[in-house]
């Protein structure tokens, strides 16, 4: 019977060995959320996985990549459907699934402003905690998501610097982000609201029931000595009781021990009353006091008069709502196609208040977004823009859209003339005009050059501390090759602030960057010793120590930098295998227990993080669970790969489950190449030794260690 099975055994054997596949190979399939025409480099389809994953940016061989997601909601189960973004080394955009590059991710923000404010609009109409909550479950996947974008904008304007339309995209994202911070203020400012009325409802409910109670007492004192009397002495038959004295006499006692107990309990209730009345007035003094002392300070500051310009914080805010409140009645009426009811609402509120730059700026987009091919409007754009640059001669954005206003309309001469204008002021912002030139297609021209290095400079000698004027102008310098400029800046910006944690990561960078190794090491170092979370500071040294061949400092960065952002499936498989390889499990666990929490799906992590807790001998008795979890992730398409499934059979023999290691492991054998002269003999030996240790199959255990030493010839 031996015979027969171990003849059994080896024909199977011979036959998945013929049709057995070769080890998995590491295939780059396109996924489908990338369109096929799409030239991407290897580099960044490695980093792709099945679905999008996180919002994030990659940048390789001079193409960018963003990867956003649509706008979600609650009902999405977490699933989140891609946005993708594609420049090429040529500077061209292309977009997936609407085409149209940058003018898809327009719309894309487009969508986002709409449901923001349609979560407004049913914030507004909320009136119970039910329905306020409703709207909560569908705002909060909103700001993650918009906070996110913002992040994602933000880097791909830093690592695109020549692309200005970045910096409106970047805007308007800031924009989104804060105007869903708003309206998450308003849903739980409405959530405490109506949870406070219910209560306040139900203490008024309760303090009547309280006063009802209190004259049911007051009528049970006043009648409590009658029928005390009347149960101690008896009554008698009432003809009788008329004509006796003694039944007056008791009832008139009664009833004056009734007033006597009823004016007790009326007194004491007056007496509290009034005890509590006296000890709120003295409160109510203690308060007035303080606050009549604040009002005739303040009337003295209000009489001495304040800056022009300065807001309190509750009147900058209220000024926000209003925006906000005239911006959605006016989109809701060009909805309804009353586009004059619309113009009529922005120029009236842009009439009301003349001192809010905000409020001109509002009309004039709105004027130069209605009126393309319009000279009526865009000439009453000019005109608001102008008086607006009047009134504001130190906004950027007045000058910004005055300028693009004259571009709009094909008015090169009064475009040349704003910039130039601009340019020349001494409160220009570098940024604006640098976006000016862009436009102009003079950012290149050698005075225009000058001037805009003069302006950064400027403006971070007067706030060096400043750590957007210290970026902007480091910036500026080594886009001109300025290496030791820019690096001359940030050291005067960090001397000036040293808390500017982030600018200091960017010396540090730009110290490698120009070869000063040690300087650059020290910086990085230093910044990781105040803040250990700095995940770039961490990328940063990562690559340094990589090209100075100190692998093992370099994947202790790479770990970390993995810890703090987290990263696609492809990033953290090859750093598990780079801890495994290093003969550090508990490192690759950890690894791989931060992966399979970020990816539940992925097979492949999970019977990575099974091997790797039994390879350690701290942990192996955690991994048959581990084994059975990574099994059932996916039933349908069970693992392949067979040294997996040999740990794996390893683990259940140590768990004392014979059968279920032996099958594991012939299904390993099987999946094993036929040219593979080490670890198919292993596992052959291993399946011998086992049928031995049990004296089962003897026939079949020598059969099986001469096919092993077979193989290894």
């Amino acid at each position: 019977m031996d015979d027969e099975k171990s003849r059994w055994f080896f024909s199977s054997l011979r036959a998945c060995h013929i049709a057995a596949p070769l080890l998995e190979s590491e295939r780059m399939e396109r996924q489908n959320y990338i369109p096929k025409t799409w030239d991407l480099p290897v580099s960044i389809r490695k980093r792709l996985g099945e679905s999008v994953g996180k919002q994030r940016i990659m940048d390789e061989e001079g193409h960018l990549l963003i990867l956003l997601h649509a706008p979600p909601v609650a009902e999405d189960d977490e699933r989140r459907t891609a946005v993708v973004f594609w420049r090429n080394p040529s500077g061209e955009w292309k977009s997936s699934p609407t085409g149209g590059g940058l003018s898809a991710l327009e719309s894309h923000l487009v969508a986002y402003r709409t449901m923001i404010h349609r979560l407004d609009d049913e914030v507004e109409q909320a009136k119970t905690p039910r329905q306020y909550f409703d709207v909560m479950r569908h705002m909060h996947p909103m700001q993650r998501t918009t906070r996110s974008m913002l992040d994602v904008l933000q880097s791909a304007r830093e690592l695109r610097p020549d692309e200005t339309r970045m910096i409106s995209f970047r805007d308007q994202a800031a924009d989104l982000e804060r105007a869903i911070e708003l309206v998450a203020a308003d849903a739980r400012a409405g959530m405490d609201y109506s949870l406070a009325e219910s209560a306040s409802m139900q203490a008024s409910a309760a303090y009547e029931s309280s006063r009802e109670a209190q004259r049911l007492n007051r009528l049970a004192a006043f009648f409590f000595p009658l029928m005390t009397l009347v149960t101690v002495f008896g009554m008698n038959a009432p003809r009788k009781l008329m004509q006796d004295q003694e039944f007056w006499v008791v009832l008139i006692a009664g009833i004056f021990f009734g007033v006597i107990v009823f004016a007790t309990v009326a007194i004491r209730k007056k007496w509290v009353v009034r005890s509590e009345f006296s000890m709120k007035a003295s409160s109510i003094r203690a308060c007035v006091l303080p606050l009549l002392l604040i009002g005739l300070l303040k009337a003295d500051e209000l009489s001495r008069g304040t800056p022009t310009g300065e807001k309190s914080d509750a009147t900058q805010a209220d000024l926000e709502k209003e925006l906000e409140q005239t911006k959605r009645r006016a989109t809701e009426l060009l909805a309804q196609g009353d586009m004059r009811g619309a113009s009529t609402t922005y120029r009236e509120f842009a009439a009301a208040k003349p001192d809010s730059v905000d409020a001109q700026l509002m009309y004039a987009d709105f004027l130069r977004d209605v009126g393309e091919g319009d000279e009526i409007a865009l000439n009453l754009a000019k005109h608001t823009l102008e008086q607006a640059k009047t009134r504001f001669p130190s906004s950027a954005n007045v000058w910004y859209r005055l300028f693009r206003l004259h571009e709009q309309r094909g008015h090169r001469d009064q475009a040349q003339a704003t910039y130039r204008e601009y340019l020349n002021r001494p409160d220009a912002d570098p940024a604006t005009a640098e976006s000016m030139a862009s436009f102009m297609k003079q950012a290149d021209d050698a005075k225009d050059k000058q001037a805009l290095t003069l302006l950064h400079t400027q403006r971070f000698d007067a706030e060096p501390e400043n750590p957007f004027t210290a970026r902007n102008a480091a910036d500026n310098l080594h886009k001109l090759g300025d290496k030791k400029g820019a690096i001359d800046i940030l050291t005067r910006h960090i001397a000036a602030n040293p808390a500017s944690i982030d600018m200091r990561v960017r010396l540090g960078i730009l110290f490698l960057d120009d070869q000063q190794n040690e300087a650059g090491e020290k910086e990085l170092l230093e910044v990781l010793r105040i803040d250990a979370e700095k995940h770039i500071a961490h990328q940063a040294l990562a690559k340094f120590y990589d090209k100075q061949n100190k692998i093992p400092v370099a994947r202790h960065h790479r770990t970390e930098v993995l810890r703090i952002r987290g990263g696609d499936e492809e990033e953290f498989i090859a750093l598990a295998q780079e801890w495994l390889a290093a003969k550090d499990q508990t490192k690759a666990t950890t690894i791989l227990e931060q992966a399979c929490t970020e990816f539940t799906e992925s097979q492949k992590l999970a019977w990575m993080l099974a091997v790797a807790v039994h390879e350690n001998p701290q942990s192996q008795k955690k991994a048959v669970e581990l084994f059975r979890k990574a099994a059932a992730i996916n039933t349908k398409e069970p693992c392949k790969n067979p040294h997996y499934l040999t740990a794996a059979a390893e683990a259940f023999w140590d768990n004392g489950d014979q059968e279920e290691a032996e099958k594991t492991l012939r299904s390993a054998i099987t999946l094993y190449p036929r040219e593979n002269k080490t670890d198919a003999p292993r596992a052959l030996r291993k399946l011998a030794s086992w049928w031995q240790a049990q004296g089962k199959n003897e026939q079949a255990a020598k059969a099986l260690l001469e096919r092993a030493a077979a193989l290894e010839k």
